[in-house]
């Protein structure tokens, strides 16, 4: 019965025959997909992310947008510009 679900679920040719006879429901596909978890493995696994030099120098950019940001927020700020009016300043900035 097993073996006829990963078939359906895999995508793999079954006959009408088959698809008939098999009831995919959550419940049942649950059970199933919880008695496969103590095969996965997360122990000793290398995760690389890799990412463009495009990437990383919009990553770079964004940074420094951020940090003029957060320094013109605080010029306003120590200025004795009220909340408000620093958003609407900086909305006008950006």
């Amino acid at each position: 019965m097993i073996i006829k679900k990963s078939k359906v679920l895999s995508g793999h040719a079954v006959t009408r025959l088959e698809i008939a006879y098999e009831e995919i429901r959550k419940s049942v596909m649950k059970e199933f997909y919880c008695q496969l978890i103590p095969h996965l493995s997360t122990n000793k696994t290398k995760i690389n992310d890799i990412k463009s030099k495009e990437y990383l120098d919009l990553e770079d950019e964004l940074s420094y947008e951020k940090l003029k940001y957060d320094k013109l927020r605080n010029v306003l700020s120590e200025q004795g510009i009220n909340e408000n009016k620093i958003e609407d300043i900086l909305n006008k900035v950006s």
